[in-house]
């Protein structure tokens, strides 16, 4: 079976096709809600996981457009939303923009996987067949981990992929090696007075280290995103310094973590 996966995020969308794959999916992926509609039209595909917040076209919109142009041809494939939100609000505008379901990140992989078999199933009962999902892939490898728990939770990372200890080096330094260039550039923004560039960019920063189980600098990548708008200049810039100086200390931990 085929997954369309439509995440922004380069280490999210890996993280996610990875989890996919290990479900015996093969896995098609688009950057945003334009290139999804379009991969959508050329590609036979069985569901979707659909990120909510991307540039061009949200995943709101490309859910709606989706289902019209399914509609026309008188096709249907469910859709799961994956959303950082989890406000009533914000789910029923999931339901309300077509999807069948949501996921909230971080992700869980056993929520995933019943998210992805329910509405799978849902849809293959409406069409008299028998249900199709398969068991999750077992990874065999173990992972072990002797670094500061204080940083990272490498015991949930290690359920969550699978106990693939390369994999989840690779992923965190994908991570480390744009962090702290991307809290300046939130920086950079605050600065000239665009609060909402400054947010959405905290916003994605914060995304993945959820994802990632990152705990070192998180709060405070939180706070930023949340308080931003009502702090002082002198608050505000006491704080990026102090995100900064653990995006670095994060940085020196993950780049002494060795396959």
């Amino acid at each position: 079976m085929t997954v369309l996966l439509v995440e922004d995020g380069d280490i999210n969308r890996k993280l996610a096709a990875e989890l996919l794959k290990k479900m015996k999916f093969n896995v098609i992926t688009s950057k945003n809600g334009i290139d999804a509609l379009e991969t959508f039209k050329k590609h036979p595909i069985d569901f979707i996981l659909m990120d909510i917040q991307m540039p061009e076209m949200d995943g709101y919109e490309a859910a709606q457009q989706i289902r019209k142009y399914a509609q026309q041809k008188n096709i249907y494939v469910p859709i799961i939303a994956m959303t950082a939100y989890t406000l009533d609000a914000e789910i029923e505008k999931c339901f309300a923009a077509g999807m069948d379901d949501y996921i909230p990140k971080p992700i869980d992989t056993k929520l995933l996987y019943c998210k992805i078999k329910d509405v799978l199933n849902r849809r293959h009962k409406k069409e008299g067949s028998t249900d199709v999902v398969e068991k999750e892939n077992k990874a065999e490898s173990p992972l072990s981990y002797e670094d500061p728990l204080s940083y990272i939770d490498f015991v949930q990372l290690k359920a969550l992929v699978g106990k693939d200890r390369a994999f989840v080096i690779e992923l965190l330094q994908s991570f480390v090696s744009t962090a702290s260039s991307e809290l300046e550039s939130a920086k950079n923004e605050w600065q000239k007075g665009d609060i909402n560039s400054c947010k959405k960019l905290l916003h994605g920063l914060k995304g993945t280290m959820l994802n990632l189980h990152i705990k070192h600098g998180l709060q405070e990548i939180i706070d930023l995103e949340k308080n931003i708008s009502l702090m002082t200049e002198e608050q505000a810039a006491s704080l990026f310094e102090k995100t900064a100086l653990k995006l670095e200390k994060l940085t020196s931990v993950v780049n002494q973590l060795s396959p």
